[in-house]
């Protein structure tokens, strides 16, 4: 599979080569369940606190590559969520409308998201990141590989053309369940202004300067909360961006050359703040700050 996506254009959707596109979302997603570092899923199919309960298996039917989910102790499953109703094939049902199984085949969840507004796609460097390397990148924490790989530039690229990734159990809970082109819209003219910078500043010297692609870091988790749900159009993610983009096209941020990628805690602490209600807006600005200084020493 490695070898296919190093020939294939990056984002790819699922109308060119339906089967890997729906072969890729199942073993990425197939990889992440059980793991308590990765798997967003599982908690969405029962009402207890239960770890690693479920069983899959990829298969094939009527032609569809797909994945098949089911209790290791056979009990019946739980939704939580109704827009699992755009997810889940029919046949996942017995004779008594049980949920016995969750049936999944993402061409027809990508035709279904079409229909919605979204073009879902597979993210040939991000899937081999986080699913086929050896070591995996654990893209639910701060890494120096989504820091060197300049996701920001990516992401933004995303939003502009209202794609998806769909190869992960991040993607669905935090991106598909509860989409809404119109509301994801809302923000798009600062999509609009995003990417010309960010292509521009990243061209030059600055391409490398580790200071410069950390705050690039920044604005593509910004960027990434602004495509979940529960972010949508938010005032504060959004004047952060915009704070950071000039910051990037500046003058005031040293240029640096290292070898290895530090986040500081500030990062943390930032998004923390920006993400929660009970933190003001000067805390944020503050926090910022603290975080331009930690990553110029």
């Amino acid at each position: 599979m490695a070898e296919k996506l190093n020939s294939l254009s990056e984002p790819f959707g699922f109308e060119g080569d339906p089967a890997l596109a729906s072969l890729c979302t199942a073993v990425g997603i197939q990889s992440e369940l059980g793991k308590k570092d990765f798997d967003r899923l599982s908690p969405f199919f029962t009402n207890e606190s239960e770890e690693d309960f479920l069983k899959s298996d990829i298969i094939i039917q009527d032609g569809k590559i797909g994945l098949r989910l089911f209790r290791k102790d056979q009990k019946n499953l739980q939704v939580r969520h109704p827009d699992f109703a755009y997810l889940i094939d029919k046949d996942s049902f017995n004779e008594q409308e049980e949920l016995a199984q969750i049936l999944i085949f993402p061409m027809d969840i990508a035709e279904t998201y079409r229909r919605r507004g979204f073009q879902l796609v597979i993210v040939p460097t991000w899937l081999k990141s986080s699913v086929l390397d050896e070591d995996a990148v654990k893209y639910f924490y701060a890494n120096s590989w989504e820091v060197r790989n300049n996701i920001a530039l990516t992401q933004v690229n995303l939003m502009l053309n209202q794609q998806l990734p769909f190869f992960g159990t991040h993607d669905i809970v935090d991106h598909l369940l509860g989409a809404d082109i119109n509301q994801y819209n809302i923000l798009r003219m600062l999509y609009c202004e995003s990417a010309p910078i960010l292509n521009r500043v990243f061209q030059g010297e600055k391409r490398s300067s580790l200071s410069h692609l950390l705050v690039s870091y920044l604005i593509g988790v910004l960027l990434d909360d602004l495509a979940q749900p529960k972010w949508y159009a938010s005032a504060r993610h959004s004047q952060l961006v915009r704070t950071a983009l000039a910051v990037t096209e500046g003058n005031s941020l040293k240029i640096l050359q290292k070898d290895e990628v530090i986040i500081p805690n500030s990062f943390h602490r930032l998004m923390t703040a920006v993400r929660s209600e009970y933190f003001s807006q000067k805390c944020v600005d503050a926090l910022f700050e603290e975080f331009l200084w930690e990553i110029a020493l």
